[in-house]
């Protein structure tokens, strides 16, 4: 808080550590958190408002497990590096700014009118193994009319691979990019489209009505 007792928010810089992960792995030197090392450790923090953020990266253990809430325009700005379970859900203008260069699980994601800042690097995939609620997916594009479709969009995919079925009827995902500077019809469909492949839904053939993509 300051001297007036207003709170100036939630504010963390470096990564977050959870179990026991071997310094030759990651660069632990910006780690300012070991928690709940042994078996199957855990955290869990909730970020709650516009001034509350986090950067840094999450480094967990295999069968660790980080329970992060990000809501009411709350930031995490970093990475998951590590094979450790994210259990993530972000709420009303809450923001994940993906910095990874590599490929990313998450294990649970629910969502509720927040938002995840696609990493433009061309192998930062997203895969969801459970998903539920609405988040909006941001991705910056290359535009050009000369630019091949396939390399519109920067950077990597987003995989659903399961709906929470009893949130099945309310699951929405939304992929936007920024403004291209034209109107053409044909390039603003081309731009679009090329933007709908960066999605896919791995468990359609088992619940196929289960979401819905905008």
């Amino acid at each position: 808080t300051d001297e007036d007792g207003v709170s100036k928010g939630l504010k963390i810089k470096g990564n977050i550590q959870i179990g026991e992960v071997p310094a030759s792995t990651f660069n632990l030197k910006r780690s300012i958190m070991l928690l709940a090392s042994g078996n199957k450790p855990s955290g869990e923090f909730t970020f709650d408002g516009v001034e509350d953020t986090w950067e840094g990266d999450y480094i967990g253990a295999n069968d660790a497990t980080l329970v992060l809430a990000l809501k009411n325009g709350a930031t995490w700005t970093g990475a998951k590096e590590s094979n450790g379970n994210l259990d993530l859900t972000i709420e009303t203008n809450g923001t994940w700014k993906n910095t990874s260069d590599n490929a990313t699980t998450v294990t649970t994601l629910s969502g509720e009118g927040g938002f995840v800042e696609m990493s433009e690097a061309e192998n930062a995939d997203i895969t969801v193994n459970k998903y539920s609620g609405s988040t909006t997916f941001l991705y910056n594009n290359a535009y050009g009319k000369d630019v091949a479709s396939e390399d519109l969009i920067k950077g990597g995919d987003v995989t659903i691979v399961a709906v929470d079925t009893t949130n099945a009827a309310n699951s929405n995902v939304t992929l936007r990019t920024n403004s291209i500077g034209t109107s053409d019809k044909d390039e603003v469909k081309r731009v679009l489209n090329a933007l709908a492949q960066k999605l896919a839904y791995t468990g359609y053939d088992k619940a196929p009505s289960s979401l819905t993509g905008v």
